[in-house]
């Protein structure tokens, strides 16, 4: 079964999946070079409920993270969250925040990382409307990308 989908597929496989009476759950990100960081977040969001993710385009990353960015395109980002048991549907946006992906699933829970801040998702402010619930999952802080990448850089560990 293919994971990767468009957006518009995955709100409406998640509006059937919420008739069924289970409960859909989005976390998002850019995904660049996948990490342990990003599997303890997406196997503690899965046992919310139904995983949605959503990746950031290519050039929302260039205009997120900078010039250099992203290492991976985004079409293999995916593929990588593809083959993760915990992922249910993967999509690509182009949008700077969540907004439109959260109008579209409406999910009970919105997952982020904890190097989040609940006050500054506007995205959250919308789960909240409808009935939602934004979690803030902690995460590691000393791997991320952009730590990767310095290591890279500066020669290992």
């Amino acid at each position: 079964m293919t994971k990767y989908v468009s957006r518009n597929f995955a709100a409406k496989v998640a509006e059937i999946i919420r008739r069924e009476g289970k409960k859909i759950v989005f976390t998002s990100g850019t995904f660049d070079i996948f990490h342990a960081t990003h599997a303890i977040l997406l196997e503690a969001a899965a046992g919310y409920g139904e995983l949605f993710v959503g990746v950031n385009s290519d050039a929302a990353v260039r205009f997120l993270k900078g010039l250099g960015r992203p290492i991976n395109r985004e079409e293999d980002r995916c593929r990588v969250l593809e083959a993760i048991q915990a992922v249910e549907y993967v999509f690509t946006f182009d949008e700077p925040n969540n907004n439109e992906n959260i109008r579209l699933l409406r999910p009970d829970f919105y997952i982020k990382g904890g190097d989040y801040d609940i006050s500054r998702l506007s995205s959250s402010k919308l789960v909240e409307e409808y009935g939602g619930q934004t979690v803030i999952l902690p995460t590691r802080t000393d791997l991320s990308t952009t730590s990767i990448i310095n290591k890279i850089i500066n020669g290992g560990v």
